[in-house]
């Protein structure tokens, strides 16, 4: 439950009445709880003595302000032991205290100037009757014989000077702050007062860094699979991953400390920082690394300068970026308090450590991520983790650029770091030392499962996968998708022994995780939230009540909630690994999301899961599959409709891609009855990366010469790539003036890959970026480098001493010499 920020009023009651009424009023005006004995609310416990229920209604707040002016009020006539001899403000004082809750003190300046007086004149009586040279204690003791002579100016008695004495030796006797404010009148205590309560803001953030810390360390990790964030860094699993300061180098002072440090050490003088990178190699982990080590420094050196962790993560491309709003959202949801009504963020420098910008949202228009960049959250220097091709699709433009005064790009593992990784995770968690060293001996000269290794997540689970496994078999073939699957059956057997059900097999959770994954990606497209209570319905509906209408309970394991809605795995890629088993499973038995999954543009990444699960299939479930996708082809063969051309754009994406016995016919078919633009564009490439010469030839030579198809290839590359965003209308025809940075940066990486596929695509890439060029008379975002990185590729590519590759070759350096021409036309 959601509870207000509660304020009790400790002081004398009679005198300080008129004050107590004002600062209660302001205090409730401002939005505080006010917890004071003269309020109606106040509770007595029926059992206890009114002074003991002063002190038991000091559990409900969250500060204490003491005002001290003439008196410091009754003697304590409670049960309580250790409060036996002080008044009762006193001895609320010190529960207060003693709870940990914030105290802040006020103090009369005629009060606090008649305690400077009386300690003189208690000095002086000490050394007119010779008690100087006693130890202090033995002097104190002679206090009450002062205080009988003593006649008072201001206060009534000396016990309210004493109880200042106790004020200013809280720190040596109670470790907590002795400071005092002072007041000459109403106004000026009520100043005091707000003041006090704005300046507690920097120890608000700070418990709220805290909280936030702890919710992160307790997050399942993909680094060690049943383990949390907090498990790997107390265990000493983690290792520091390969990355590269692509820009912003230069700040930085120890180039070789660890990146964590470095962070930390340029954060505060520099622009933001941006950590990108492909899925699974780190990049939230060396995030969280940085947020809890500059969290656990704020312990040992109160500072201002302080983090806050921001997960995207189904954010939804609408969110506010506004910072308080943030705050009081996360305070809510951590801490179980409403928004601090004095909350002032001016004096403190708050660090940001923002998670996956790249699940934010399934897509960003140009006047979101305009609005992203001037909103408040992102005027804070800020640390912010991306995937690499969202990192090139949003923040290289948009105003972006300058946001960044460091890159670092997150690099996959090498099989040094592999093996680096292995033979740490063996030694830390004392376990069998030789098989680690086994595992190791059997990857060292396997460059399949160096491919395979080249994240920690992947590692990991290998590691896992080995551990498990039933056989002693090689461990050569072992495929991406075997170590999810693996994983998944697993996982799923094992929250089934959890639940003691017979009612729910492993299989069947597995299906559940599926449909969950499905509808929490068709959520993050349509931009809303997957909450859990709208996932009951849909899971009562779809596995007849086998879940009595409540998933809850078989969420925990793999996906993160918060708040009752649905946030995503606690690794994007069993978000996609799940989508792309449902995909394919749909396909066979012809349910949801059949077939209208094929209308929508996939993630690659899905797509990609897609094949690959398609290929652990048996030959019949992969004929079927492949059927099934051809037959909605078909179906929608004649039809003008937006969501039929859709549905073949894609359906002819995977029967090019699917090596089915039927996709030859069935392309040959597709290009004999297909007359729309967008969808033989779509036949086009992947019949070129299927290898088919013939075709390329065709496509370029057709390129070269209609203008009408060319410009729609570049719409589709802008569209594809998101460089430019068109309404649901095919063919998209390229607006001769959008950027085409992201574009280009897909085209370096077909250059960069060694997959057949994609040097058979080489050809058309060079002419679309001169078709490109040509349509905008300009060179950008094309430079001088980036044509000498083309040519070097070209030059030293894998395929360039294959006889058989030698015409395509050449073919390939010419359309390079046409580019070159243009580029220094325009350039």
């Amino acid at each position: 439950m959601v509870q207000p920020w509660m304020v009790s009023i400790l002081s004398t009651a009679y005198d300080l009445k008129d004050y107590r009424q004002e600062v209660i009023a302001v205090l409730k005006k401002k939005g505080f709880s006010v917890s004071a004995y003269e309020l109606p609310e106040f509770p007595v416990e029926t059992n206890l003595h009114s002074h003991d229920s002063c002190l038991a209604a000091l559990g409900r707040v969250d500060i204490a302000i003491v005002i001290i002016d003439k008196r410091s009020g009754g003697t304590y006539c409670g049960t309580e032991e250790s409060t036996k001899g002080y008044t009762i403000t006193e001895a609320e004082y010190l529960g207060a205290i003693k709870r940990g809750i914030p105290v802040f003190l006020f103090v009369n300046k005629k009060t606090y100037d008649e305690h400077h007086a009386y300690k003189k004149s208690f000095k002086k009586f000490c050394i007119d009757e010779g008690y100087l040279s006693k130890e202090s204690k033995d002097v104190l003791s002679y206090r009450e014989e002062f205080d009988k002579k003593y006649i008072c100016t201001y206060v009534e008695k000396t016990q309210t000077l004493h109880f200042i004495d106790d004020v200013q030796n809280s720190f040596l006797e109670h470790e907590t702050s002795n400071w005092m404010d002072f007041y000459t009148n109403v106004n000026e205590l009520k100043d005091a007062i707000e003041g006090k309560l704005s300046g507690y803001s920097r120890m608000l953030i700070q418990r709220l860094a805290e909280a936030q810390k702890e919710s992160l360390l307790n997050r399942h990790t993909s680094t060690a699979i049943g383990m949390s964030l907090g498990d790997v860094f107390s265990s000493e699993y983690y290792i520091e991953a390969p990355h590269k300061i692509v820009s912003g180098g230069a700040k930085i002072k120890n180039k070789s400390s660890k990146l964590s440090d470095e962070i930390k050490e340029v954060l505060p003088t520099s622009n933001s920082i941006l950590i990108y990178g492909e899925a699974g190699y780190g990049k939230t982990t060396i995030l969280a690394k940085c947020f809890s080590d500059h969290v656990d420094g704020l312990k040992d050196s109160p500072e201002y300068d302080l983090p806050l962790f921001l997960p995207l993560r189904n954010k939804g491309s609408n969110y506010s970026f506004d910072i308080e709003e943030f705050i009081a959202n996360d305070m809510e949801e951590l801490m179980s308090k409403e928004k601090y009504p004095n909350l002032n963020l001016r004096q403190l420098k708050i660090r940001l450590y923002c998670d996956g910008f790249d699940e934010l949202a399934e897509s960003l228009s140009t006047a979101d991520l305009n609005r992203i960049r001037n909103s408040s959250i992102f005027k804070y220097q800020l640390v912010l983790t991306c995937r690499q091709q969202y990192t090139t699709r949003y923040l290289n433009e948009y105003n972006f650029s300058d946001k960044f005064g460091i890159r670092v790009k997150m690099n996959k593992w090498d099989i040094a770091t592999a093996k680096n990784y292995i033979s740490n995770f063996y030694l830390k968690g004392e376990m069998d030392k030789e098989k680690g060293e086994k595992i190791i001996k059997a990857i060292e000269d396997n460059n399949d499962l160096q491919e395979l290794l080249d994240s920690p997540l992947l590692v990991t689970m290998f590691l896992w996968f080995l551990d498990n496994r039933q056989d002693e078999g090689s461990i050569e073939d072992i495929s991406r998708v075997e170590l999810f699957s693996c994983w998944m059956t697993d996982l799923s057997k094992r929250e089934c022994a959890k639940a003691k059900t017979s009612t729910v097999s492993n299989e069947i959770l597995v299906q559940l995780w599926e449909f969950i994954a499905w509808k929490l990606y068709l959520h993050r497209i349509q931009n809303l939230k997957l909450k859990v209570a709208d996932m009951n319905d849909m899971v009562e509906h779809r596995f007849e009540g086998l879940f009595y209408g409540n998933v809850e309970p078989w969420l925990d394991a793999l996906f993160e909630c918060k708040s009752g809605v649905i946030n995503g795995t606690f690794h994007e890629q069993f978000m996609e690994y799940l989508v792309a088993r449902l995909l394919v499973d749909s396909c066979i038995h012809k349910s949801e999301p059949y077939p209208e999954f094929l209308q929508m543009v996939v993630r690659p990444e899905i797509n990609r899961y897609f094949r690959g699960i398609w290929k652990e299939k048996s030959r019949k479930e992969q004929e079927t599959i492949y059927e099934a996708i051809r037959e909605q082809y078909l179906y929608n063969i004649g039809k003008n409709t937006i969501e039929a051309i859709s549905t073949r754009v894609h359906a002819a994406y995977h029967m090019c891609r699917l090596e089915s016995k039927k996709r030859e016919e069935s392309i040959e078919q597709a290009f004999n009855s297909e007359n729309h633009i967008s969808v033989r564009l779509s036949l086009y490439f992947g019949a070129i990366k299927m290898g088919r010469l013939d075709r390329e030839e065709e496509f370029y030579n057709i390129l070269s010469k209609d203008e009408n198809l060319s410009k729609a290839n570049r719409g589709y590359h802008l569209a594809y790539y998101a460089d430019a965003i068109y309404e649901n209308e095919m063919p998209y025809y390229d607006d001769e003036y959008s950027d085409w940075q992201s574009t280009l940066r897909a085209f370096e990486r077909h250059f960069e890959s060694d997959e057949l596929g994609h040097f058979f695509l080489r050809r058309i890439d060079l002419l679309t970026m001169n078709e490109l060029m040509k349509a905008r008379k300009k060179v950008s975002p094309l430079t001088q480098k980036k044509v000498e990185f083309f040519g070097q590729k070209i030059e030293k590519c894998k395929y360039v001493n294959i006889p058989e590759y030698n015409e395509y070759i050449q073919k390939v350096k010419k359309e390079f010499g046409k580019l070159v021409k243009l580029f220094k036309k325009f350039e």
